[in-house]
């Protein structure tokens, strides 16, 4: 078996810490101390979550104060070795693809070491059942991309290629490339749309024969395909409940619609973030949906470093395809969108898009509060409901440049 101290990449670990020391902070949102394999950077790694975390420019000078007051200073290498790091950066916008190396070389090692953990005194089909399902596991992560493979013209060509999935909400549209690289949080209070946002959107990429997988954590696949039936057969939402006549019949129509059949995967069980991992890594859907994230939950019992886990292993899937994820926000708070979603720096920081949810006079309304990739914030943008579908009410709203 591979040796657990060979499943790290020390390029990476290095090319990620100059990258930062550079300007680039990315990885401080999508990685912590743990991933790092040499220990040496594990601290460096600290005291530069330290200094940011004081909102604090992270850079050499700043880096080097912060290690002498945890006193390892000496231990790391010194001012010499800092300084060696970021010399050493091949491109810093390259930083997201290092740090995904780092972090799949971390599960790696974790699988490895979990075989430790195997009870061979145990039957053999239950044996077989453990390591078939490690095996799975670990064989995604011996994919993991080499240092020369982590952008190539391949890659710049399919980005090209690449349509992305259109909406019927015309601002959306102008404002947001809904592809791979983008995860899009739709943030709001509790019933101000942002489920009925978010299946209006599945029925669109379901329109565009995308394949859906639909995290449904909230509610329960009747209450969610209560929402399609709603929309398909123009029902009142409110009417569709098993006490009324009829519900079974609706229910059913929208079971056998062939959208729902071939192209939307439901799934009301998975909570763990590993296992929402690899249910979409096992499914390869085009697009995916989380709602919400605060009922997602993973191996740490540190409330903020677990959503830090939990959205670092989100923006790292989204690489490979769309995630949009419903997130609450504290009732009665009337602050700036960063301050108002629960678990907020975590979730701004580590979000490319988030679109907000509001209700006003009983109409829902959105708008775009961030846009990272695409450049461009909206105001509000006023719904009109039409059993379940959601409408813009205005043909032109007024975008705003933005600027992170």
């Amino acid at each position: 078996m591979e040796e657990i101290k060979e499943l790290y990449s020390i390029e990476a670990e290095q090319s990620v810490l100059g990258a930062i020391l550079l300007g680039e902070t990315s990885p401080l949102t999508v990685l912590n101390p743990k991933h790092f394999f040499i220990d040496e950077h594990s601290h460096i790694f600290t005291a530069m979550q330290h200094v940011w975390q004081k909102n604090i420019s992270v850079d050499l000078v700043t880096v080097v104060e912060e290690l002498k007051n945890m006193n390892k200073l000496d231990e790391i290498g010194g001012v010499t070795y800092l300084a060696r790091l970021a010399d050493s950066v091949p491109i810093t916008t390259n930083a997201p693809h290092y740090a995904r190396i780092i972090n799949d070389m971390w599960q790696k090692r974790n699988l490895y070491a979990q075989m430790n953990n195997v009870d061979f005194s145990k039957d053999l089909p239950s044996i077989q059942k453990d390591l078939m399902s490690m095996a799975k596991s670990i064989e995604y992560f011996d994919k993991a991309k080499t240092m020369g493979e982590m952008i190539s013209l391949d890659d710049v060509e399919r980005l090209i290629e690449s349509k992305g999935y259109a909406t019927h909400f015309p601002t959306l549209n102008r404002a947001v490339f809904i592809t791979k690289g983008e995860l899009i949080i739709i943030v709001g209070d509790t019933s101000r749309g942002k489920t009925a946002l978010a299946v209006n959107m599945v029925d669109d990429f379901l329109e565009a024969k995308a394949k859906v997988l639909f995290f449904s954590i909230d509610m329960s696949k009747l209450q969610l395909l209560s929402r399609f039936a709603s929309m398909y057969d123009k029902v009142e939402l409110w009417m569709l409940k098993p006490k009324y006549d009829g519900f079974n019949e609706h229910i059913l129509n929208t079971w056998s619609n062939p959208k729902i059949q071939e192209s939307l995967f439901l799934d009301e069980n998975t909570i763990h973030i590993n296992a929402i991992v690899s249910k979409i890594r096992a499914t390869q859907p085009d697009v995916v949906v989380i709602d919400y994230v605060q009922n997602i939950i993973s191996d740490e019992e540190n409330p903020v470093q677990s959503l830090s886990n939990i959205m670092i292993q989100l923006q790292l899937e989204a690489h490979e395809r769309p995630i949009i994820v419903l997130s609450q926000i504290s009732k009665g708070v009337d602050l700036s969108i960063s301050q108002r979603a629960k678990g907020s720096s975590t979730i701004i920081q580590a979000a490319s898009t988030i679109i907000e949810m509001d209700r006003e006079d009983g109409r829902f309304k959105y708008r775009i509060a961030k846009n990272r990739n695409w450049g461009e914030t909206t105001g509000w943008v006023p719904l009109t409901t039409n059993f379940g579908y959601l409408y813009e009410e205005v043909s032109s709203v007024e975008t705003i440049p933005y600027s992170d």
